[in-house]
């Protein structure tokens, strides 16, 4: 039987239906999950707000699925051809660089540091 890999916070959440169930207050339970989790426990926020919603009959403990906005600028192509312009033009500014991509200063900024992973060298 293979063991399944559950994210520390769904595992929280269980903990915490659970106890809810117990009729456990939601003080208690956060400091008993502080007990257990450590630097890693829920925040005071988010175990009230999660004991407040299985009070109120939520049975799943997984987040609900949502659609989140697409991205159209940091994508394979701005990143390949920023990489070719920044090839061709060493002293190229980000500013120019979103001109020349239609895309926003920190799109890429995003881009060169994560995706291509230049930084800035300065020798004298």
């Amino acid at each position: 039987m293979s063991e399944q890999k559950v994210l520390r916070s769904v595992e929280q959440r269980i903990v915490i239906k659970f106890l809810v169930g117990e009729n456990i207050p939601s003080a208690e339970i956060h400091h008993r999950l502080q007990q257990q989790y450590g630097e890693e426990c829920l925040s005071w926020t988010c175990v009230f707000e999660w004991c407040k919603c299985f009070r109120e009959g939520r049975e799943r403990v997984e987040n609900e699925p949502h659609d989140r906005r697409p991205r159209t600028s940091v994508t394979e192509r701005n990143i390949d051809h920023a990489d070719a312009l920044i090839r061709e033009h060493r002293r190229i500014t980000i500013k120019e660089l979103g001109a020349m991509l239609s895309i926003s200063v920190g799109s890429v900024e995003d881009i060169v540091k994560y995706h291509l992973h230049y930084r800035k060298v300065n020798a004298r």
